[in-house]
């Protein structure tokens, strides 16, 4: 559907690039912020993830 929406392969691989790019690296500096410089615990994996999931 976004192939025929964006009417290039080249744009579409560029979308879904750029948001894996932007996840990994929002879950990285929550990490280095809360886990490594203000020694709070890990949560669970499925917190970032579907607090990412819900903001689009």
């Amino acid at each position: 559907m976004l192939t025929i929406l964006f009417r290039s392969m080249i744009m579409l691989i560029y979308m879904i690039g750029s948001l894996l790019l932007t996840y990994y690296t929002s879950v990285s500096i929550a990490e280095l912020t809360f886990i490594n410089l203000l020694n709070y615990g890990g949560v669970s994996w499925a917190v970032p993830f579907f607090g990412f999931e819900n903001i689009g």
